[in-house]
């Protein structure tokens, strides 16, 4: 990006949140162009609206402030729903221009390509649509002279539009070609300019123009690449004054035979070649639209999930703040805890510790010569140790434990009732029967288990 370009987007997205007449508050910027910039923008009454800018270096030009006001009149004249309707055109009170025309939502044939989403069955479809636009204007002698993928969009609900009549030319039997056109021979963009456009002669721009340059951007989405290139805009605009278009074939060897015949001869450098008008183009298109699929081209052909999926609006700052906050939030919260979990938790806690107390208050107790038993807990496959929460920590924060496995039956012998079971205190050597139980009292030691037995896992040892 260029620092004008830099300095021009910067200024566009400052305009975000200002009100235009007092009545449409600019919600976002959509598109960007060398004249004008585009945005979402929302009516006082709620209504919802796409609002078109016109740059204040542009709009300082009374010929170009003219033609892009003129932009509503020709779109609203061709009377087809492809045709982007304009709601309403003003200036606001520091001297901004300005149209408001219906908000769309799906994306440009430009992106898709870019993207390489089209199919070739959608890309007939679409061209099938654009031509049904393209037959209602030149019908009300309306030629749009910039027909390029950047130009065509493609709605969510399948809905083809043209964009941008802003260049188009009313031809009025009134008219001469000088008053036509004024300062208009340089307008147009050169890799989708027919010759008669690219040389500036005007008396020839009609409904074939408008077909060689939908021909080059068929051109353009299946090749990858404009009909002519050139280092410079001035030498694309002189090969496309002086060389005719490549055929389709040595850019896209792939494409059906049918379908590189049709756009080759849409690319005509002749007039004469060319398809008579466009709907001679779109018995043509489906036509080949049936060779390649084998099956008739219906006027609601559905287009693919590529264009259903995408939005050309972005979503508003303010909700996409709120769904990170939202997001975060959810990933930050602890998992709760089952209350089942936390029952059996417990209840394993509590045997767990009731366990060790008896055996404890029986070892310190065990005063007596007799042998003292202790009977071996019911069989469990784990024991819970909850890991330790502060007290005031929420119960929505306790983390699942971990489980902590007994020792296996291999590493540890079953106990028998002669050794694991009973504890037997051992007389010290050199005293009889009533001295030995004397000393054990005094010493208060816990009785030793037999050499023979196994260690009991729930006898703490100091």
């Amino acid at each position: 990006m260029t620092e004008v370009d830099g300095e021009l987007k910067s200024r566009a997205e400052g305009r975000v949140g200002l009100l235009l007449r007092d009545k449409w508050r600019i919600d976002g910027l959509l598109g960007l162009g060398g004249m004008a910039a585009v945005y979402s923008a929302t009516h006082r009454n709620g209504k919802r609206a796409a609002v078109k800018i016109l740059h204040a270096e542009a709009a300082l030009s009374p010929d170009i402030r003219a033609r892009f006001l003129r932009e509503g009149y020709l779109a609203n004249k061709v009377e087809h729903p492809g045709a982007v309707s304009i709601l309403d055109d003003d200036v606001d009170s520091d001297g901004t221009v300005f149209l408001v025309m219906e908000l769309l939502h799906g994306q440009t044939l430009e992106s898709a390509r870019e993207g390489g989403s089209v199919s070739i069955e959608e890309l007939l479809v679409i061209a099938h649509r654009v031509l049904d636009v393209l037959a209602a204007a030149h019908e009300r002698k309306i030629v749009h002279r910039d027909l390029k993928p950047a130009n065509v969009f493609v709605c969510t609900d399948g809905t083809v539009k043209i964009l941008d009549f802003g260049i188009a030319r009313l031809n009025s039997v009134t008219q001469t070609p000088s008053q036509a056109t004024g300062r208009d021979s340089a307008l147009g963009t050169p890799g989708y300019m027919p010759p008669e456009q690219a040389r500036g002669r005007w008396e020839e721009v009609d409904g074939q123009s408008d077909l060689w340059s939908l021909g080059a951007t068929l051109f353009a989405v299946l090749g990858g690449r404009p009909v002519h290139q050139a280092p410079t805009v001035n030498e694309q605009l002189l090969a496309a004054m002086t060389l005719p278009a490549p055929p389709l074939s040595s850019v896209a060897p792939n494409a059906p035979h049918e379908l590189a015949l049709l756009v080759d001869r849409a690319l005509s450098f002749e007039k004469s070649a060319r398809f008579a008008d466009a709907r001679a183009m779109q018995a043509e298109v489906a036509r080949v639209f049936e060779e390649v699929s084998g099956k008739p081209l219906s006027e609601t052909a559905p287009l693919g999930l590529s264009f259903r999926r995408r939005s050309v609006e972005p979503e508003p700052p303010t909700l996409a703040a709120a769904n990170h906050t939202l997001s975060n939030a959810i990933t930050a919260t602890p998992r709760r805890v089952s209350p089942l979990w936390a029952v059996a938790v417990g209840l394993s806690a509590a045997v767990l510790f009731g366990v060790l107390g008896f055996v404890a208050r029986s070892s310190r107790g065990s005063r007596s010569p007799a042998p003292t038993a202790v009977a071996s807990p019911a069989p469990v496959d784990a024991v819970v140790a909850p890991t330790s929460t502060p007290s005031s920590a929420p119960q929505s924060s306790f983390t699942a434990p971990a489980t902590v496995p007994l020792p296996s039956a291999s590493a540890a012998p079953a106990p028998s009732a002669s050794t694991a079971t009973t504890h037997k205190t051992e007389p010290k050597a050199g005293l009889g029967p009533k001295a030995a139980a004397k000393a054990a009292g005094r010493s208060g030691a816990a009785p030793k288990p037999s050499s023979s037995a196994a260690p009991d896992p729930f006898i703490r040892r100091k």
